[in-house]
């Protein structure tokens, strides 16, 4: 699209809508407003997706531009000051000139006074003789001259004054805005550093739920698993019970050989701690004593020493 192309697209997008009002008798005004109220629909939504970086920087730039307007005002306040100060010694040489003159005239009346009286023609004033004529242009030059420069005394007290007045006013303002702008300042440090710390406690507290979630899943697998696990053992410990139960005769005979073998000897030496207990102490103990059973086999050696020998099993029994 060429330059042509593109202004004429642009005078259609302005004529077409204005031309559409008008036919339909709506006002102008009424079409501005709405192309006001568009535009700033769509700044604001333009600020709400500009990046945080670029409201920083703005933020940044509003302040630096309230900071050199405030550093400028103090300058203009120190040149009003200058103006003021200068004000003040003009006021004080014309006072004084003022002062000097009006003492001079005071004593030019009685010179006037006398000379009126006694209808002189000459004069002294001030180690000069003169005229009368010449005294008198002499007193109206000063008279108007003490005139003037009074009023121009009380127009400058009078100027000094609001001077004054404003530079109070200037300085309260400034110092209102160099307070507003350093509390502007810390304000926005203190609410960039909050949002710092409010970011890293929220990626803390995003890890902390993660973390929390993750354990709960691994908590819940391992019980699972651990569940899974006490169900086998349980079943294994059933199967193994019950096939104990079930199991024949002749298989829990060889497991218990050894118990029954042992009580069996326990009960003959009580028997034969009991006979022993009932013969007289000079009598001869038998030494041996040949036990024969059907599994087992007995051999009797000759230190009085009976030897059970089993399958599983080999006891002896010694003698007294």
């Amino acid at each position: 699209m060429n330059n042509k192309s593109l202004k004429s697209f642009l005078l259609l997008s302005v004529l077409v809508p204005t031309v559409l009002y008008l036919v339909a008798g709506r006002q102008l005004s009424e079409l501005f407003g709405f192309a006001r109220a568009s535009a700033n629909v769509a700044l604001d939504d333009l600020q709400r997706e500009l990046p945080r970086e670029v409201h920083d920087k703005k933020r940044q730039q509003e302040l630096a531009t309230i900071r050199q307007e405030l550093l400028d005002r103090q300058v203009q306040l120190t040149q009003s000051k200058n103006q003021i100060s200068q004000l003040r010694k003009d006021l004080t040489l014309l006072a004084d000139s003022l002062d000097r003159r009006q003492r001079l005239l005071s004593e030019a009346y009685p010179v006037l006074e006398r000379a009126t009286q006694e209808h002189l023609t000459k004069v002294t004033f001030a180690n000069q003789e003169m005229p009368i004529a010449e005294f008198q242009r002499e007193l109206d030059d000063l008279l108007a001259r003490q005139e003037r420069e009074e009023k121009q005394l009380t127009i400058k007290q009078q100027g000094l004054d609001r001077l004054q007045q404003s530079e109070r006013q200037a300085e309260e303002a400034l110092a209102d805005m160099r307070r507003a702008l350093d509390e502007a300042e810390q304000e926005v440090d203190i609410l960039v550093a909050r949002r710092s710390q409010a970011e890293v406690e929220a990626k803390t507290l995003e890890m902390a739920a993660a973390v929390s979630g993750n354990t709960r899943l691994g908590d819940e697998a391992i019980a699972g698993s651990v569940a899974r696990l006490r169900d086998e053992v349980t079943g294994i410990e059933s199967r193994n019970e019950a096939r104990r139960l079930n199991a024949p005769a002749g298989t829990s005979t060889g497991s218990n050989r050894i118990s029954r073998q042992w009580n069996r000897l326990e009960a003959l030496k009580a028997i034969r701690d009991k006979s022993e207990e009932s013969r007289s102490d000079s009598s001869e103990r038998p030494g041996v004593s040949r036990l024969v059973e059907s599994t087992p086999t007995a051999v009797a050696p000759s230190n009085d020493t009976t030897t059970l020998t089993g399958a599983d099993v080999r006891i002896e029994i010694r003698g007294k």
